[in-house]
């Protein structure tokens, strides 16, 4: 089937209906969960989500989140209170709940209030621009390979590291997917404090201000229990706001549009300005026939930084109305989709903020999707769209032919990478943009004219550029997944190496397949899982990548030559009691701080290897 040869596993974790009423948790996980979570041998490969194995590690609030408020809850709805609750203690064992810091604790539990006003790692994009370059790193490709692992943190209930770590003074703040939040000393992992205060945490962490007081801003799910000041009180997608210095919640607010509404990307800070990145989980449940798909859309929403307050929406679609019915009888609704899973790039300048825009869930295709949007951070008005592929309308119904496919049925090819502000030799500013083509464009920041586009692969709906591209100099360095080979396409996954004036290949590093120790295990691709997702980040003369084998690797900017690499993917002794075990490096991948190197390693959402470690490395003295 042409759908299922082109996403081979997209979203599958979304189609795998999780059971009807059933006697007994196994049976209900065997009748409809095995097929696309079981371990080896069952499962297909194709349409694979976590495994169970990697399910376990994620604890019961991550699971009951996906079942109940998150991904899953479309295919859950049936469930009785008793099976949910059968099936959730089935799927993740109480011990993985039961962990306390309160033995890893620091003797000296102090955190330096001047430097979390100087953060050296502070947002996703390392600056406001998005470009992932560190300029406050003593790593140089002549001593990156005096590189040794000074600690391990095995992150608690999780089988992803999502998170990219924020670096202020001798205070590291480190999160989990299952909730949890970590100030840890620097030097030697230890805890400083410990909080627990979200069901689920999906996004980066940005070190803002809240009050005039550095506090860590976050997006992820309200626990049922939450004090709520909500705008939609049954979603809880909300953002955070924390203290950086004793881990107290200052406010939560839920900023969901709709029931699909879900929280990715990272949020900004622009002066008193929080911007919120939103997506919309309609391409997943339009997998269900019965579902009428779909009605929610992408935007970005901008809080109050002191309150909390939503102060204005930039909706990329307009409201869906009716359209058709599928061949069941069931109402259609559009248009929809276009979500936002990147994180806003500031143009101060302009005072402009430029977000990545995913395909539309349903008929009609609109002129947002698949686009790059400049808003203006005063009043969200958007000033002008640049739409990289017209026409793109999927969901997950394609994958299998189901009724709720749309007419156009799509190629599914997002801007997940979040665009990246930089200069020319010139010294003029050009918007830098990577999609799931495997097309870099170069667009002008005034007006999205276009500048320089460059094919560097053939891309796919898993393909081409996925999370992140990163600037070093004139140079920007491109990650490029391609991990399913489709009909007469040659793939191309690799790190490759652009000049910023002009789009010209200056290099390019062909990835090489890491396959033994049965690492390939459960990977939706034919033979491992070499290729490059995660978002790159670059230091001096440093572009740091991870791959989804495990590995981590330094390139020689100039040169493409690989100087220093680490096999992430074994278990490493943890600081905090909890087995740190590394898998595929996906999403924020590895970013330099000083003399240290923090990877994140495990990635479980498309059958790909899971993991829970964030490791730290430190120069030899």
């Amino acid at each position: 089937m042409k759908t299922l040869n082109r996403a081979n596993g997209l979203l599958a974790l979304l189609l795998c209906g999780l059971c009807t009423m059933a006697e007994g948790s196994n049976e209900i996980y065997a009748a409809r969960c095995a097929s696309c979570h079981a371990d080896e041998p069952t499962r297909s490969g194709k349409d694979s989500g976590p495994t169970l194995e990697a399910m376990a590690n994620m604890g019961r609030a991550q699971i009951r989140f996906a079942l109940t408020r998150g991904k899953m809850q479309i295919h859950a709805r049936d469930l009785s209170e008793q099976d949910l609750n059968h099936l959730i203690a089935f799927l993740a064992p109480s011990a993985r709940d039961e962990w306390s810091a309160e033995a890893y604790l620091c003797a000296n539990r102090a955190i330096d209030r001047r430097a979390l006003d100087e953060p050296t790692i502070s947002a996703w994009g390392l600056d406001a621009r998005n470009t992932r370059y560190q300029p406050n790193s003593e790593l140089r490709s002549d001593n990156v390979q005096d590189l040794e692992l000074a600690w391990a943190l095995g992150l608690p209930e999780t089988a992803e590291v999502r998170s990219q770590v924020v670096v202020a003074g001798n205070t590291v703040f480190a999160s989990s997917v299952g909730g949890h939040l970590f100030a840890l000393d620097r030097t030697r992992g230890c805890i400083k404090w410990h909080r627990h205060p979200a069901q689920v945490i999906r996004t980066s962490l940005t070190l803002a201000r809240v009050d005039d007081r550095p506090a860590l801003v976050f997006g992820g799910a309200l626990k049922e229990s939450t004090p709520m000041r909500l705008s939609l009180v049954d979603f809880g997608q909300a953002v955070f706001a924390v203290a950086a210095d004793t881990g107290e919640t200052l406010w939560a607010q839920d900023v969901a549009l709709f029931r699909g509404t879900i929280l990715t990307g990272g949020i900004v800070q622009h002066g008193a300005r929080l911007l919120v990145p939103l997506s919309a989980m309609g391409v997943g449940f339009g997998g269900d026939p019965n579902f009428e798909c779909c009605k929610s859309h992408g935007a970005v929403r901008a809080l109050d930084a002191n309150t909390g307050r939503i102060l204005w929406t930039a909706h990329m679609t307009a409201e869906a109305k009716p359209t058709y019915k599928n061949q069941l009888g069931v109402q259609q609704w559009g248009p929809s989709g276009a979500s936002v899973w990147t994180t806003p790039t500031i143009d101060a300048k302009r005072n402009l903020a430029y977000v990545g825009t995913g395909q539309n869930s349903s008929s009609p295709a609109s002129a947002m999707s698949d686009a790059i949007v400049a808003i203006d951070i005063d009043s969200g008005a958007v000033r002008w769209v640049y739409q990289g592929t017209a026409g793109d309308a999927f969901n997950s119904a394609c994958l299998f032919g189901g009724p709720n496919c749309p007419k156009e049925n799509g190629p599914d090819l997002d801007f997940g990478a979040s665009a990246v502000l930089a200069r020319t030799s010139n010294g003029k500013d050009i918007l830098l943009a990577g999609q799931k083509s495997g097309v870099v464009h170069a667009l002008n920041p005034e007006t999205g004219d276009v500048r320089w586009r460059t094919r560097v692969s053939p891309g796919s709906a898993l393909g081409g550029v996925h999370w992140g591209m990163a600037v070093s100099g004139r140079t920007v360095i491109v990650p490029i997944n391609d991990p399913v080979p489709g009909p007469g396409v040659t793939r191309k996954p690799g790190v490759y190496a652009l000049d910023i004036d002009t789009g010209r290949t200056l290099w390019a590093y062909d990835a090489v397949p890491v396959c033994d120790s049965g690492f390939s295990r459960g990977a939706p691709w034919p033979d491992c899982p070499y290729t490059f997702s995660a978002a790159p980040s670059t230091s001096n003369d440093l572009a740091f990548v991870g791959s989804l084998s495990g590995v981590a690797y330094a390139f020689d900017v100039r040169t493409g030559k690989v100087v220093w690499q680490f096999d992430t993917a074994a278990t490493f002794d943890s600081v905090n009691g909890i087995p740190a075990t590394g898998g595929s490096i996906d999403a924020p991948g590895m970013v330099a701080a000083g003399d240290m190197l923090f990877v994140g390693s495990g990635y479980a959402m498309f059958g790909e290897n899971p993991g829970n470690a964030l490791l730290a490395f430190r120069l030899k003295r």
